[in-house]
């Protein structure tokens, strides 16, 4: 088996102190750390696994030709 890939580079991202919480908990209830979710999600999203699904009231910020 390979040894697993060392994790050098890092996505940020800013949020309101509530949301963070609301993430944090939701990800304890899968058993999960915070940043094993944020790794996951996106690793999905790139082997597009997750697609996202705009907002009514954004509609139009995603509305990208």
């Amino acid at each position: 088996m390979d040894a697993p890939k060392a994790k050098t580079d890092v996505l940020y991202v800013r949020v309101t102190p509530e949301f963070k919480q609301q993430f944090i908990e939701a990800a304890a209830r899968f058993e999960m750390a915070p940043a094993d979710v944020v790794r996951e999600l996106a690793q999905a999203f790139v082997e597009g696994r997750v697609t996202v699904k705009p907002p009514q009231k954004m509609k139009e910020f995603y509305d990208v030709p």
